[in-house]
């Protein structure tokens, strides 16, 4: 029984060890050390899942970074933390479909319990990068629809040549029909070398 016990905590800090380093990857853009993003959002450093989210900033940070125009980051102000948590649990539950486990309360205190914040970040991390893999399927659709697209002009054109070029065979048809031969040695010739200038020279409409 104990060895069950043993192996099912094992089995629950491998889980918790996995999603934390998946969420810190995900999240590195407002971790330390990356510069070029970690200016865009000043105020925000994660460190841990517990007190750096306390503030609720984090929280808007991770929205702001994908849904920009659902976020006023700018406004936010990291003093005013129930205020930063409600706003980002109801943008998260009304736009990104994510259900509100948290409360403030649960966030903004001395001691915030880790795995109920990576359970609800785990839900963001979801929720984004189904967005990205939609993104990517859509920008393949587009391909495809840009192709079919030029395709289909090609073959409107190869229709019209081809229509063109119909009507001119069978203009030339009723032209050499209805030719009349000459009756004389010199007539002849003068119309044989007319036919093999006519042959050399005469093109189709392009």
């Amino acid at each position: 029984m104990y060895d069950v016990i043993g192996n099912s905590c094992l089995a629950e800090e491998h889980f918790v060890h996995k999603e934390k380093k998946a969420l810190r990857n995900d999240l590195s853009y407002i971790y330390p050390g990356e510069d070029n993003l970690h200016l865009l959002y000043p105020e925000v450093n994660i460190q841990n899942f517990t007190t750096s989210w306390r503030d609720g900033l984090a929280f808007n940070a991770l929205i702001h970074k994908h849904r920009p125009e659902l976020v006023d980051f700018d406004k936010l102000i990291k003093s005013n933390a129930t205020y930063n948590l409600q706003q980002a649990f109801n943008i998260a539950e009304q736009h990104l479909g994510v259900t509100k486990l948290l409360d403030p309360e649960d966030v903004n205190t001395e001691n915030p319990d880790e795995k109920s914040i990576i359970t609800y970040v785990v839900s963001y991390y979801h929720y984004f990068s189904k967005m990205k893999a939609l993104a990517v399927e859509g920008k393949r659709i587009g391909k495809v629809l840009e192709k079919a697209i030029e395709i289909d002009k090609i073959i409107k054109k190869c229709e019209a040549l081809a229509s063109d070029l119909l009507e001119w065979i069978e203009h030339t048809i009723s032209v050499i029909s209805n030719h009349r031969f000459a009756n004389s040695l010199s007539g002849v010739q003068q119309q044989l070398q007319a036919f093999t200038t006519y042959c050399t020279a005469e093109k189709p409409i392009k």
